[in-house]
């Protein structure tokens, strides 16, 4: 059974996209497929944000630790905030 890919229409403040200039996956998450997007588990005062990587583990806004992965990028978390994906 094939799972149907859901989008959302993306968009965010020029000023965010400046703060994730460090960005080095093409800002795919902007796409608005969610599959390209790492799942947001739980998050802490709009600014600790644990996640399942669904994609490259080596996002530099990616922080590990232990089993724990913590999302630092400020366009997924915009994104969160905005759309609640």
């Amino acid at each position: 059974m094939k799972r149907e890919e859901s989008t959302v229409k993306i968009k965010l403040p020029d000023e965010t996209i400046r703060k994730a200039s460090r960005c080095e996956k093409n800002f795919r998450c902007l796409s608005g497929e969610s599959e390209k997007l790492c799942r947001v588990l739980c998050f802490i005062k709009d600014d600790i944000y644990f996640v399942k990587c669904m994609g490259d583990p080596d996002c530099i806004y990616l922080e590990t630790f232990e089993k724990t992965q913590i999302c630092n990028c400020p366009a997924r978390k915009e994104i969160y905030k905005r759309y609640k994906v």
